[in-house]
């Protein structure tokens, strides 16, 4: 990802470090990938993802915008497939409910790698 530009923010926005409410025209930093933040936040573009389901799996990857592989931490080893696909959807949809607005740029769906943790 490329590295965080100072600017004006034309618009009222959220800082992805602190989630506070950064005004209409602000000084804030920009950085592609990620979205903007506040001038004193340390805006990062390697933030990682940690989610827990409710069944207990966790998915965590390394990269807000998925650009790197999700890795899967089940402690069951013969895991139900449509209980694996329920958990998922469920990472997923938190992903585009919480994650997904703060992003300047996200590839799509299709280029989200799963890895199941060794």
């Amino acid at each position: 990802m490329a590295d965080p530009q100072l600017l004006t923010t034309p618009f009222q926005g959220m800082c992805v470090v602190c989630n506070e409410v950064i005004p209409k025209n602000t000084e804030v930093f920009f950085t592609p990938g990620l979205g903007i933040s506040h001038k004193t936040c340390e805006p990062s573009t390697e933030q990682p993802l940690d989610y827990r389901t409710q069944r207990g799996i966790v998915f965590r990857c390394p990269t807000r915008n998925l650009s790197a592989p999700v890795v899967v931490f089940c402690e069951a080893e013969d895991i139900d497939p449509l209980l694996f696909a329920s958990d998922v959807a469920e990472f997923m949809g938190w992903f585009m409910a919480h994650v997904f607005p703060t992003l300047n740029g996200f590839r799509g769906y299709d280029t989200v790698r799963f890895e199941m943790a060794s």
